[in-house]
């Protein structure tokens, strides 16, 4: 094994100038084509069946029916954890029309914006209760 791994070795060094040129050439043109390829027959599957937009109401909506992405603008406030002690909520986005939406996050990034004026971005699920909406927060952009 050893001895061939000599040979291969003193075979490849012995290669130079046109005779190289030619052999890289050549290996570009096969090994491309292969690597085309195979990327295109072992492209990304779905692992979960699509909604069509038609059965929602034109809605667009995630596998589970309400896993929509939405970004909105106020200030970040304290609510009382205990009102809502299912959901681990302790923060709400107090809009400029006056509606609290609760938020929650997996990260100190709420508590940071307390009190600021704020765009977030986040994904939108139901309290346990179905009452009322949560944004579960993947960004918070302070405003001026």
């Amino acid at each position: 094994m050893l001895n061939l791994l000599k040979e291969t070795y003193i075979k490849a060094d012995s290669i130079k100038g046109r005779n190289l040129l030619f052999l890289i050439a050549a290996v570009f043109v096969i090994f491309i084509p292969l690597g085309i390829g195979f990327g295109y027959f072992t492209g990304p599957k779905l692992n979960k069946n699509e909604i069509p937009p038609e059965t929602t109401g034109g809605k667009i909506v995630g596998v589970s029916g309400i896993d929509k992405s939405v970004s909105k603008t106020g200030r970040i406030i304290y609510v009382n954890p205990a009102q809502y002690p299912d959901d681990n909520v302790s923060y709400a986005l107090l809009e400029t029309d006056g509606k609290e939406t609760l938020l929650r996050a997996n990260d100190e990034k709420l508590k940071v914006s307390e009190g600021l004026d704020v765009r977030i971005s986040g994904k939108i699920s139901k309290t346990k209760d179905g009452s009322r909406e949560i944004i579960d927060v993947k960004e918070v952009v302070i405003s001026n």
